[in-house]
């Protein structure tokens, strides 16, 4: 498939910073709400939109085949004046321009092609629509991407007559036209094209820090994931806004048998193991969200507790630990609970007994200051830091 690509004189794209946090601050919950998108107003806009240091989208140019097919007829001795001509042919595009927004709407692919074809400035005209609650001003791309239906032709023609909306975001939430096909389903075929016509899209965070491969964690099934970390693997070590990794956001869906398979979470774990180890925003690690599901995945569970038993112990901002987490949120409890105290218990053993031949030191301690050995304090200050 032929790439599309940026002019030398026009600004590059820039990879977000690769970066995973430690901080504590309030989640933000990942809530799978269906976004509706529906165009409302038109909106004719020659502003240049909002980008992520990508070119501008240039909405100035105008259909001037249209006038000549719409002339004000006038007595033969008299020409049309310029006037008249330019308010035709201002007419003429508003028609045309309403037209392509209730062929978006009704999801009239072929007729949305023929109009691309005969006039590729409609593929630049700015449109409103509402996206997950929001108003928001987007490209034609950014709403067929959005919807399930969409072929991979009619793609193909609004890329092909606007390339650079490929690198253009729409404006609630600086979302990308390939973030969008991953946030709302589009078909596997729809989001291989946006990712080989324009690479360097995998790499763009939107407003929240969610690059495509965020959404397909959140969202998206087995294939489009493993499409999306084959063609950027990188993205498993970036954290977004609320500073959690693509495998923070796969363990929170443990509660959806049907959605990933193991092997799924497996390669993105292999992709970066150290994610075990990132705590987000709430200062909960993978197993953390993992056993904060309703009703978790045991086989979930087992494959995360192997890799990184220490988790088991490790507490997070609300001082609770994966297997308080369960307790709280599992239906009745049963093999996840269960496999969790067994693990725990022995990870606590482990750790006492690492710590055994320090204890006579904290005693030693102890009689000089004439206090109770703190061994407990001891074993947490080891463990934690």
């Amino acid at each position: 498939m032929t790439q599309f690509h940026l002019s030398s004189n026009q600004p590059k794209a820039a990879s977000p910073h690769h970066h995973h946090h430690h901080h504590h601050c309030e989640e933000l919950p990942f809530i799978m709400v269906k976004a509706n998108f529906l165009p409302v107003i038109h909106q004719r806009d020659e502003t240049v939109p909002q980008m992520i240091k990508a070119p501008s989208m240039d909405g100035s140019s105008s259909c001037t085949s249209a006038a000549a097919d719409h002339h004000q007829e006038g007595p033969a001795s008299a020409p049309a004046s310029p006037k008249g001509s330019l308010s035709s042919s201002s007419e003429s595009t508003t028609s045309q321009q309403d037209l392509l927004q209730r062929s978006l709407r009704d999801e009239h692919w072929n007729r949305v092609e023929d109009l691309c074809e005969k006039d590729p400035s409609l593929a630049r005209d700015r449109i409103s629509m509402v996206c997950q609650g929001e108003n928001s001003t987007c490209l034609p791309i950014h709403f067929a991407a959005g919807k399930k239906s969409t072929p991979v032709s009619t793609i193909d023609s609004l890329v092909t007559a606007h390339p650079g909306s490929l690198l253009a975001v729409e404006s609630s939430g600086g979302r990308l036209a390939l973030h969008i096909a991953v946030l709302k389903g589009a078909s596997f075929a729809v989001v291989r094209y946006l990712c080989e016509a324009m690479p360097q899209t995998l790499g763009m965070a939107d407003q929240e820090g969610n690059l495509p491969l965020h959404y397909a964690a959140m969202y998206s099934s087995d294939e489009i994931i493993q499409l999306l970390l084959k063609s950027h693997a990188d993205g498993c070590n970036q954290a977004n806004r609320s500073d959690r990794l693509p495998l923070h956001l796969l363990c929170a869906r443990c509660w959806d048998r049907n959605a990933i398979s193991m092997e799924t979470v497996q390669a993105v774990l292999m992709e970066y193991p150290e994610a075990l180890k990132c705590a987000d925003r709430r200062g909960r690690l993978p197993l953390h969200v993992a056993c904060s599901s309703q009703d978790p995945r045991a086989d979930m569970i087992q494959l995360l507790v192997p890799a990184y038993p220490e988790a088991l112990l490790a507490r997070d901002q609300s001082k609770g630990t994966p297997l308080d987490l369960a307790r709280k949120f599992s239906a009745g409890g049963g093999v996840v609970v269960a496999y969790l105290q067994d693990c725990s218990n022995k990870e606590r053993r482990k750790k006492y007994k690492f710590l055994a031949p320090f204890k006579h030191v904290g005693g030693k301690i102890a009689r000089r200051r004439h206090c109770k050995p703190d061994v407990d304090a001891l074993h947490l200050h080891y463990c934690y830091g």
